[in-house]
């Protein structure tokens, strides 16, 4: 097999025994590329990563209806903001106190903590986006490896056996 300019050409010559050989091995490359776990692994990275998403966009919205209820200074007492006060305090535990709450007047809250938990969670959204591109351009690659040796193997052996039934 001789390259040029990056395509194969095949020209297998030669006893039937290196013919035999190098078929053999151009069959092992793409079992081998085929039986990759690999691509099974990205493929559960990407739902995983779609799941991690899911959540941090979730508690993105949480946070700024939760910023904005208490910048207009909305009644706790209503179910409402109370279902949203309480929903966003789990993604709110990490940042809680980091800085300090500012009142403006009468019931509005400038919560600058929420902010900055809204920045830290749509980073690290940044971050899961960017690792879901990656994973999918890594899986695109190994799908076009394994289909390249597959069809190297292919032209190896139909050379092969067209070689074998000249001779």
């Amino acid at each position: 097999m001789t390259t040029t300019g990056g395509v194969s050409d095949i020209s297998v010559t030669g006893s039937a025994q290196s013919v035999a050989k190098v078929v053999e091995e151009f069959e092992l490359r793409a079992q081998t590329a085929e039986q990759s776990r690999i691509p099974m692994f990205l493929k559960l990275g990407r739902g995983l990563v779609w799941a991690v998403y899911a959540v941090v966009i979730i508690n993105l919205v949480l946070l700024g209806m939760s910023f904005v209820l208490q910048l207009l200074g909305a009644s706790a007492e209503a179910g409402f903001t109370d279902w949203v006060y309480r929903s966003s305090e789990a993604a709110m535990r990490p940042f809680r106190g980091i800085f300090p709450s500012r009142e403006l007047g009468g019931s509005s809250v400038l919560d600058t903590s929420l902010l900055f938990a809204a920045l830290v969670y749509a980073l690290i959204a940044i971050g899961v986006d960017a690792l879901f591109h990656w994973t999918g351009a890594r899986l695109e690659r190994e799908t076009k490896a394994t289909a390249e040796a597959r069809a190297q193997a292919d032209r190896v052996r139909v050379a092969a056996e067209l070689n074998t039934h000249r001779l």
